[in-house]
């Protein structure tokens, strides 16, 4: 059945090179129809806008670790495992909490954040033009997705240093 798909194709599109290999050798009639476009995670770009002066109150003491996620703020993000997992933490660190993006959730984790009495010590400043920023001068990066396919917010983040 694979093979009567792939005869079909038009093309055949792969993130790497090693990719491109191993299919090469399990389908060689394929050959030529393979193209090799690598996921866009790393740019020089991310490496100029890290250093990007910002300002954010969590972020202009340095008295405390403070721990960033970022995304939408959708179930399946599950920042709400955040926000608890982060109430944990302050029982024995004084620690503070970033949560950059935007959603349908974002009340409804707002009032958990409230409930669970950490509000203060957490952020939700929305979408920002430039998240690199605040990568690079966080302590921790914090990815509690129920799934992803390639997880570009936490390797954006490792480029930035955090």
């Amino acid at each position: 059945m694979t093979s009567l798909i792939l005869k079909r194709a038009n093309a055949i599109t792969v993130v790497s090179e090693g990719s491109a290999q191993d299919f090469s050798s399990a389908f060689p009639s394929c050959v030529k129809k393979i193209t090799v476009i690598p996921n866009a995670i790393f740019s020089e770009d991310i490496l100029k806008l890290k250093d990007e002066k910002i300002t954010h109150p969590f972020l202009d003491e340095d008295k405390y670790p403070v721990i960033l996620s970022a995304g939408r703020l959708t179930a399946s993000k599950n920042f709400s495992f955040l926000l608890e997992t982060f109430a944990l933490v302050l029982k024995n660190t004084d620690a503070r909490l970033i949560i950059l993006g935007d959603g349908i959730e974002r009340a409804t984790l707002e009032k958990q954040a409230e409930k669970l009495g950490i509000f203060s010590f957490v952020s939700f400043p929305g979408n920002v033009s430039n998240p690199y920023a605040y990568m690079n001068r966080c302590d921790v990066f914090a990815l509690t997705s129920l799934y992803e396919g390639l997880p570009s917010v936490l390797i954006e983040a490792l480029t930035c240093g955090c």
